[in-house]
C-alpha cells in the first residue's frame, strides 16, 4: 500500500468512526440509519439538507447530511468529488451551529483528500474559523493566511473570496488584540468588495462595520 492510500484510508476511518458516532447519537436504532442508502437517495438527502441549511434550519440539515454521509463512507469506494461536496456542507453547518470540533475534522479532511486548490484554500479558511472560535488565535491567523495564500495564488487579488479570507483575517487579529494588522486586513477585503459589489452590497457595509468598530 503506498503512502497516499494509507493517508487516505485512515482519514475514511476517522471520519467514518465521526459521523457514525455522531448520527448514533441523533437517531435512533432502526431508523434510516441503518440501511445502506442508495447513491440517489445519498444525493437527494444531500439536496435536501443544503436546502434546510439554506433556510435556516440547521439542526434538521445536519441530521440529515450526517445520516447521508455515513452511508456513503460505507460504499466503500469513495467518489473524491461527491466526498468534498458533502463535506463542504457539514463542515459550513458545523461552523454556523458552533460545533468547531467537528467543523475543524471536516475542514482537515476536505484538505487531506482534495487535489482541488480552492478546496484545500476553503479548508483552510474554514480550519481557520474553527479555531477562532475556540479562542485558539494565534492557529487561526496561520490557517487563515495558508487559506489566502492559496486563494491570491488560484483566484487573484480582486476576488471576493479573498476578500472574505481578509475579513476573517480582520476578525482573528481583533481577537488576538492585534488592531494594526485586523485593520490591515479589513482594509484589503473592504477595498476588494467596494470595487466589486459597490459600496451598498450587504458584504461592503459588513466590513465596513468591522473597520469602523476598531477605528473609533
Amino acid at each position: 500500500m503506498t503512502a497516499d492510500k494509507k493517508k487516505f484510508f485512515l482519514v475514511f476511518i476517522c471520519v467514518l468512526f465521526f459521523v457514525t458516532g455522531c448520527a448514533e447519537k441523533e437517531v435512533k436504532t432502526g431508523s434510516t440509519r441503518d440501511q445502506l442508502l442508495s447513491p440517489e437517495k445519498i444525493e437527494s438527502m444531500f439536496e435536501e439538507a443544503d436546502k434546510l441549511g439554506r433556510e435556516g434550519k440547521l439542526k434538521e440539515a445536519e441530521k440529515k447530511i450526517s445520516i447521508a454521509y455515513e452511508s456513503f463512507l460505507k460504499h466503500g469506494a469513495v467518489d473524491t468529488e461527491k466526498n468534498v461536496k458533502y463535506l463542504k456542507l457539514l463542515a459550513n453547518l458545523s461552523l454556523k451551529l458552533q460545533k468547531n470540533s467537528k467543523a475543524a475534522i471536516y475542514s482537515q479532511t476536505i484538505i487531506d483528500v482534495t487535489n482541488d486548490e480552492l478546496d484545500k484554500s476553503l479548508g483552510y479558511n474554514n480550519l481557520g474559523m474553527a479555531y477562532q472560535n475556540k479562542g485558539r488565535h494565534g492557529q487561526a491567523i496561520g490557517f487563515l493566511k495558508t487559506a489566502l495564500k492559496i486563494a491570491l495564488k488560484q483566484l487573484g487579488p480582486d476576488h471576493p473570496n479573498v476578500a472574505r479570507v481578509y475579513n476573517n483575517l480582520g476578525v482573528a487579529y481583533v481577537a488576538k488584540n492585534d488592531y494594526a494588522n485586523a485593520v490591515k486586513n479589513y482594509t484589503k477585503a473592504l477595498e476588494i468588495v467596494t470595487r466589486q459589489f459597490g459600496p451598498d452590497h450587504h458584504a461592503t457595509k459588513t466590513i465596513k462595520k468591522n473597520l469602523d468598530s476598531i477605528q473609533k
